[in-house]
């Protein structure tokens, strides 16, 4: 067994200059998409394993046909995002993968990848999210998440009501900052969210992603030990942003492990 029990997939989608979106490479089509996510979620429920899944969207100001996806995706300028009407497509995509989540008994379902990254307005973000949740509760019955960033404190002027789980990423802290400051900046992250949550009826919150730094490696062990820890006493659950298999490869990989096991499987 991996320790985990859960897993975020998250297919990406373009959308251009125009509004226009497309499909992955991969899987241009909502056929394929559809047959892969029942391909996996076979094989993780086969290994007692549920499945999330969050929908993402990059920017390309044109798309390119051919092989590749035109290049480095990039965020969408701040003025097409904020145009009302640009994420119409989009909107059909999210409600498509909602139809495919629903079909494959996914356990949680996130319209968009932290929207007020996306939006680059907290409010904008907020009222986004509020108006895809009734398109999203045709087709999907399951839990809805809100998977977000939120460490600026945004939360504060975002209305999270209807959704069934928050997820929260820490405020990133200096590398050589002492174990115990790390773990009061981490706490501070969780308790505001757990106020967010109780103001907006909102029953579980998460970490949403936490651990992997780019370029093959992970933070230290023991930071990812006290998000586990501080996680298994006061949030619903912690998304490591790599699976073991692959944090295996990284330098503190077994140690990591170690600790996912330490706080999962004697929780369980």
């Amino acid at each position: 067994g991996w320790g985990v029990n859960i897993v975020n997939i998250q297919p990406g989608f373009e959308i251009n200059s125009r509004g226009e979106t497309r499909y992955p490479l991969d899987y241009p089509s909502y056929e394929d998409l559809d047959a892969w996510f029942g391909q996996l979620a076979e094989l993780f429920y086969k290994n007692n394993i549920h499945l999330a899944m969050t929908v993402m969207i990059h920017y390309k100001e044109e798309f390119v046909r051919g092989v590749d996806w035109g290049g480095e995706t990039a965020y969408i300028p701040k003025e097409k995002a904020q145009t009302p009407g640009y994420f119409k497509n989009y909107d059909v995509i999210v409600k498509d993968m909602a139809k495919i989540a629903e079909k494959y008994h996914f356990e949680m379902f996130s319209p968009m990848g932290e929207p007020e990254n996306v939006f680059l307005d907290a409010k904008i973000a907020s009222d986004w999210s509020q108006q895809i949740l009734p398109q999203v509760k045709k087709y999907y019955k399951g839990k809805l998440y809100y998977k977000g960033d939120l460490h600026k404190g945004d939360g504060d002027i975002m209305n999270f009501k209807g959704y069934d789980v928050l997820g929260i990423v820490t405020t990133p802290v200096g590398f050589n900052a002492p174990i115990e400051e790390t773990r009061k900046t981490y706490v501070s992250n969780i308790e505001k969210a757990l106020a967010w949550a109780r103001r907006d009826c909102v029953a579980e919150v998460v970490m949403s992603e936490y651990g992997y730094l780019g370029d093959n490696k992970m933070e230290s062990a023991a930071r990812i030990g006290v998000v586990l820890e501080e996680g298994s006493k006061k949030l619903n659950g912690v998304y490591l942003s790599e699976t073991p298999p692959a944090v295996l490869k990284t330098t503190q990989g077994e140690q990591i492990v170690k600790e996912m096991k330490r706080w999962f499987y004697e929780k369980q």
